[in-house]
């Protein structure tokens, strides 16, 4: 009986691992300035937020890097799903620059929360 459920818990917890957590499909808006996540934790803020790493952020887009939106009260804010490849144009034109993201709060395995876009527009 115990291997039974130590092989239930098991096969949970992995499942769990595997996908973000969703928060009720929370309606969300975030403003900030869209960077390129991984170069944004890799190098830090200060390299990822200025415009001398624009290039370097355009040419990880193409390649599939994930994409996150800083916010002053809030941090970094991962992109998830399929907006960015969708909409590779538009992205690409407003890497770097303010927006306003509307989409899906949804919280990762590490509970950070990331937003699953729906709408990308130029900030104010």
């Amino acid at each position: 009986m115990r291997n039974v459920l130590s092989i239930a818990i098991a096969a949970f917890v992995a499942s769990a691992i595997g996908a973000p957590l969703r928060a009720a499909d929370e309606a969300f808006t975030v403003k900030g300035q869209l960077v390129d996540a991984v170069c944004f934790k890799k190098d830090g803020a200060a390299k990822a937020l200025s415009p001398d790493h624009l290039t370097c952020a355009k040419d990880c887009l193409k390649k599939g890097s994930a994409l996150g939106i800083f916010s002053e009260d809030m941090g970094l804010i991962r992109i998830v799903g399929d907006y960015p490849t969708k909409n590779m144009a538009k992205v690409s034109d407003l890497l770097g620059k303010q927006v306003e993201a509307k989409g899906t709060r949804v919280r990762g395995n590490d509970y950070t929360y990331q937003i699953e876009v729906t709408s990308l527009a130029a900030g104010k």
